[in-house]
């Protein structure tokens, strides 16, 4: 379920039997282009005329498959004759984060007191889209910007909270593209070697989704709150070594010079020139 805050705009998400122009205002496109995904056969719609909050998902894998130059009306008569299926988003990701309706980014910065340059480049550290004012929130964003409050109103600064995105969204960036990668290679290519069709890999992998998406994010969780507690404990026990020590109660501690390696990839200039980007890629995301 998308995370949103207590008495903000987005308490009431989108429901289902939406009209053209409230899915529009949803997902962030027009009410035309709706109706043209709609008589496309991208869109599902109901009986009624409306359409489902699932459907934000198809919208999306809609504009992105455009963007990477496949036509709309191409994508709709592969789906109208068969050979290909969306289906399977209905059940990924089952309640999509829709755009909160007329409220902008910038409305949403000025409201909690943010200044607009922190947003935009809090946005790119943490490896999302540069913003423009003028584009509409999600409801995920929310909780965001009430954490940019809360922290400067706690005394964080910009430049803190500039380097804390930084390293929160690398981090992140890096972890979703690894459990990606790792899912397609172990799972997804095995199956598709294996006879599958690409439609039939991918509703296996939309029927598994309901389990593994909070069983990931579930040991995503347990393993940050365990490394959180013993870099908290570590944290403390310094300090109080420190106070002790200060107070004459406590021996100093032994210095621990840091230690640095270098490790040379054999042949990686020779793999690349004689398999190309990719392959030298893998070989060094396996070695990391």
């Amino acid at each position: 379920m998308p995370q949103v805050l207590p008495g903000s705009e987005a308490d009431d998400a989108a429901p289902d039997g939406l009209s053209d122009s409230d899915l529009a205002l949803r997902s962030g496109t027009s009410a035309e282009r709706v109706r043209l995904l709609g008589r496309l056969g991208i869109l599902r719609q109901a009986e009624d005329g409306t359409y489902g909050r699932a459907d934000i998902n198809r919208i999306r894998l809609a504009e992105a498959l455009e963007r990477s130059g496949i036509s709309l009306e191409h994508l709709g008569r592969g789906i109208a004759d068969g050979h290909v299926s969306i289906d399977f988003l209905d059940h990924l990701w089952p309640e999509p984060s829709a755009f909160v309706p007329g409220r902008t980014i910038a409305e949403m910065a000025r409201d909690h007191g943010l200044a607009w340059d922190l947003v935009e480049s809090s946005h790119v550290r943490l490896g999302l889209a540069r913003p423009s004012p003028d584009d509409p929130v999600r409801e995920d964003e929310l909780l965001v910007f009430r954490a940019g409050q809360i922290l400067s109103g706690a005394g964080l600064d910009d430049a803190a909270q500039v380097r804390f995105s930084r390293v929160m969204g690398e981090n992140i960036r890096r972890l979703a593209e690894a459990q990606v990668h790792f899912f397609d290679r172990t799972v997804i290519e095995p199956m598709l070697r294996a006879g599958l069709s690409q439609q039939q890999v991918w509703d296996t992998v939309a029927r598994m989704s309901p389990d593994l998406t909070p069983l990931f994010e579930g040991l995503l969780l347990w393993l940050y709150r365990r490394q959180q507690e013993h870099y908290v404990l570590q944290d403390v026990v310094e300090h109080l070594e420190n106070a002790l020590e200060q107070a004459g109660l406590g021996r100093s501690r032994d210095p621990r010079p840091p230690a640095i390696a270098f490790l040379d990839l054999s042949g990686f200039t020779r793999l690349t020139e004689e398999q190309g980007d990719e392959a030298a890629a893998a070989l060094a995301g396996s070695l990391a």
